[in-house]
């Protein structure tokens, strides 16, 4: 019998800031790798670990007035740098960041690392020019999403679901 599973790696967006003005969305608003084998999965750069491969998302806040901006994702973790992902992990990384249509700088907070791929629990990810912080109206993330599994994980015989919840959220 063929090994088969099933995987929805969910992210969703919503919004929760001071003011509540602002808008965030994410696109696409979730992600899907539908049904998968054993085979169909990836060798991952994380050791023996198999990956389902990457997805690119893309974050959007769009503001009414300049104002300082600051997002987390909340979900719950794995391990310092990764999120809970059924039996494995889920790694995002930050590839790009627009801010009022012009590419920028981002940094990591708490601890400030500027341009810092690897979006950790806990972080705050808040754009940047030049190592200052700075504010804006518009502001986009591109993002890649990547769910991770140890091959003992998907020894499976059943339809099995992984997945990852999580929220993104404006401070």
């Amino acid at each position: 019998m063929k090994s088969f599973f099933l995987l929805t790696t969910l992210v969703c967006a919503s919004a929760a800031n001071a003011n509540g003005d602002c808008t965030l969305a994410l696109s696409p608003s979730s992600v899907s790798y539908e049904a998968r084998t054993l085979n169909m999965l990836q060798v991952s750069g994380h050791g023996a670990a198999l990956s389902f491969g990457e997805r690119r998302v893309r974050l959007s806040v769009d503001c009414p007035r300049m104002q300082a901006l600051e997002v987390r994702f909340d979900a719950p973790a794995a391990s310092r740098d990764t999120y809970r992902f059924g039996p494995g992990e889920l790694q995002l990384r930050v590839v790009s960041a627009r801010l009022d249509g012009r590419m920028i700088e981002w940094s990591r907070e708490p601890d400030g690392v500027r341009n810092a791929s690897l979006l950790r629990p806990g972080d705050r990810l808040r754009p940047g020019l030049n190592a200052a912080l700075t504010q804006g109206q518009q502001w986009q993330v591109e993002m890649i999403v990547e769910p991770i599994v140890k091959r003992q994980a998907v020894s499976i015989t059943d339809l099995s679901q992984f997945q990852a919840l999580g929220s993104f959220r404006l401070e």
